[in-house]
């Protein structure tokens, strides 16, 4: 009788703590939790196409966020997005793909971010920009400190 009284505070704690996760705690976050999270910080957003990227594994989505363009790539799994994260340098602006390395021209600073089953890419100075990226996806894994 003890033990199942006990697996039963067990089980209705963990219910609790799942539920009172963070957002950012999400292992599921997408694309669109993404640009929902946008749109809720007042931020004016538009997907205006789609984008493929040589460093990366998957397609993407070209998306106007207020004057910045940003990319933002989708994976089935975390560990895919994970795999693809780190074949990117610091720096952001090569990664090491099977057939070779891959460098990005830009002549703007490069910003790299992972969060959840999204990675999303922005290219340029605007620091409000970052700022945004920073709040909704966290501190960036690559690219050009600010």
């Amino acid at each position: 009788m003890a033990l199942r009284l006990r697996l039963t505070a067990v089980a209705a704690l963990i219910v609790v703590l799942a539920a009172c996760a963070p957002p950012w705690a999400k292992h599921d976050y997408g694309a669109s939790d993404f640009l929902s999270a946008i749109r809720r910080s007042g931020a004016d957003v538009a997907v205006v196409g789609s984008v493929e990227s040589s460093q990366l594994s998957v397609r993407g989505q070209a998306a106007q966020i207020d004057d910045a363009r940003v990319e933002i790539y989708q994976y089935a799994t975390i560990a895919a997005a994970r795999a693809d994260a780190k074949l990117i340098s610091s720096d952001g602006l090569s990664a090491s793909r099977p057939g070779g390395t891959v460098t990005l021209q830009t002549s703007d600073p490069v910003h790299w971010y992972m969060r959840g089953l999204v990675i999303v890419f922005y290219a340029g100075k605007d620091t409000a920009t970052t700022y945004l990226l920073d709040q909704v996806l966290g501190e960036q894994f690559a690219g050009a400190k600010a």
